[in-house]
């Protein structure tokens, strides 16, 4: 046994005899005195100065439980360069423990989370996926005991990079008689770094600029946002980007923006094919800046194009015409994109008292006999429905994963494939929707 564990053990054993001793004493003057409440408050006295300076002297360890202790992760520069980083939820997540200590009595007060060392290390880390890690803790004081929890999950993701467009939104009504000729922005694409979930959502970059005071040309930085393909803004924690922002430059000049009147252009509108009608004209753009003097603009109140030929169509179809120039003006387009909509006449028919047809019986039941028959009404291109007869439909009942007893069912009805096929638009009801159908074992 080494000479220090020695000293120590003979420490010990003196310190129990002490108390020992001590708690003797006191029980011997307890007795002596316990009649009299002077000598009791003094014995009392004497003995919290006696322990106190027992406990003081000796120093014992003592537990101590330290909370919100955060842990850092090490090792990212290595997971980098491996092309990995931890997912957006990993970075996110509440990264705290407990850890228990063993501190001396008289370091106690000294203890708190900020002299305590946890992390994670995720140097070993060489693919995507889910990983338990121990966590390491270390402390300026004591002795590490214990941590809650021993592990951390991560999920680590592939570091992948991706180039998207930067475009303009522009909010707010320009100042009347002002319009934007030009906007350009510098640079019009950047790149997007990070976790590949994050990444892959992003769309592009949206500059959004507030045109509702804007009365001259500028030339300014502005910040953009990130946005998905349906056009909602994405947090963009835990991406990195090449840009923090874009110069944008606005044209501004005085205009007047007029109406384009496609619809006088038409022609053919009579001889479309048979069973089909014109139902919308959609004019792109509707309005178009037209910059001028006040007398050449005063005598006009829209633009026109040139001839746009219908006849026979029986779809929706899209034309580029140029529009009429008008001497004194300039026109910020010379060609509009007219969508003509032509879509079939739609009608509605009910065919009654069709019957049904079960399918997919378990094996080990027997066939049902279903009695009862439905209504089935077919809404579609009248070419279409107009053909149709109850012999073009089959109504069923799934029967697939029932077992013997009644239930309720669904019924579906499917249009032969020629004729689903030429249904471009329109709907299929049945009536009633649902019935009754019983099961039964085979004999």
């Amino acid at each position: 046994m080494s000479k220090s564990k020695k000293t120590m053990r003979t420490f010990k054993v003196i310190l129990r005899r002490a108390v020992s001793a001590c708690g003797r004493g006191l029980s011997y003057l307890w007795m002596r005195t316990r009649h009299n409440f002077g000598l009791k408050l003094l014995a009392l006295i004497f003995s919290i100065i006696l322990c106190n300076v027992i406990m003081t002297q000796s120093n014992p360890v003592r537990r101590i439980q330290v909370n919100e202790v955060t842990v850092e992760y090490v090792g990212q520069d290595t997971l980098r360069s491996n092309k990995l980083t931890l997912s957006p939820e990993s970075q996110a997540g509440l990264r705290q423990i407990s850890v228990t200590l063993g501190v001396r009595m008289q370091e106690m007060n000294q203890v708190d989370s900020e002299r305590i060392s946890a992390s994670v290390d995720l140097a070993s880390i060489s693919e995507p996926g889910e990983y338990e890690l121990p966590i390491q803790v270390s402390s300026e004081l004591g002795t590490v005991y214990a941590r809650n929890p021993q592990k951390m999950k991560v999920t680590v993701e592939q570091l992948v990079t991706k180039t998207v467009p930067v475009e303009s939104e522009t909010s707010g009504n320009i100042p009347t008689g002002y319009s934007i000729s030009s906007l350009s922005l510098s640079p019009d694409v950047i790149t997007v770094t990070g976790p590949k979930s994050l990444v892959d959502q992003v769309y592009q970059a949206v500059v959004r600029l507030d045109v509702s005071e804007l009365n001259k040309s500028f030339t300014g930085s502005q910040s953009f946002v990130l946005m998905n393909e349906a056009g909602e803004e994405l947090d963009s924690t835990g991406i990195e980007m090449s840009a923090s922002g874009v110069i944008a430059t606005v044209g501004v000049k005085k205009t007047v923006a007029l109406p384009v009147n496609a619809a006088l252009s038409l022609t053919g509108a009579d001889q479309l094919a048979e069973g089909y009608q014109l139902t919308d004209i959609t004019i792109l753009p509707e309005t178009v800046n037209v910059t001028g003097s006040d007398a050449a603009l005063s005598d006009v109140v829209e633009l026109t194009c040139d001839a746009i030929d219908i006849a026979g169509l029986k779809e929706t179809q899209t034309f580029t015409v140029k529009l009429k120039p008008i001497a004194g003006l300039t026109l910020e387009t010379d060609e509009v994109e007219v969508v003509v909509r032509i879509e079939p006449k739609m009608t509605t028919q009910t065919f009654k008292a069709l019957p049904i047809r079960v399918i997919n019986v378990a094996e080990g039941l027997a066939m049902p006999t279903v009695s009862e028959t439905v209504d089935v009404t077919v809404t579609g291109p009248e070419a279409v429905v107009s053909r149709m007869s109850g012999d073009n439909i089959d109504v069923v009942v799934d029967a697939q994963g029932l077992t013997a007893g009644t239930h309720q069912v669904r019924v579906q009805a499917q249009l032969d494939s020629a004729y689903q096929d030429e249904m471009e638009s329109g709907n299929v009801t049945v009536y009633p929707s649902q019935i009754t159908l019983t099961l039964e074992p085979a004999a």
